[in-house]
């Protein structure tokens, strides 16, 4: 009876340690999952071309803006991180110097199908935010 308590116990800690290792994996990938192409909301249904951000897993960063309305839209590469709810996103200008103009997100929400950002900038003057300026992100 001892021997079968034990071997009882024993198969209940294997479960108990290979339930916890895969929630483990699960939040790995819920820190990757920024790792997509996202839409941004609302869809300017005028256009045939929406406004995309994609980033992918070598640290690079692709995005479809609108430059000129209605439909003028304009493909830009950058490099980014993201830690800790922090998305710092780092384009090349020269107007800047060293070089590099940096756009700071935090990540408001983050999900399987939704990307939401507030953006706050650090420049030679300090640290400010735009009032109310928020972009959310459907993934396709």
């Amino acid at each position: 009876m001892k021997k079968l308590s034990i071997i009882y116990l024993t198969l209940i800690t294997i479960l108990f340690v290979s339930s916890c290792s895969s929630s483990d994996d699960n939040n790995e990938t819920t820190t990757n999952s920024i790792i997509a192409k996202w839409e941004e909301q609302p869809v300017n249904t005028n256009c045939s071309q929406t406004e995309t951000i994609e980033f992918f897993a070598n640290g690079t960063v692709q995005s479809l803006d609108l430059i000129n309305a209605p439909c003028d839209y304009q493909l830009g590469t950058a490099e980014y991180t993201f830690e800790a709810d922090i998305l710092e996103v780092n384009i090349e200008d020269n107007s800047f110097s060293d070089g590099i103009y940096t756009i700071r997100y935090n990540v408001i929400t983050l999900n399987e199908t939704t990307l939401i950002v507030e953006p706050f900038y650090n420049d030679e003057v300090g640290t400010y935010t735009v009032a109310l300026e928020r972009f959310t992100y459907q993934k396709i």
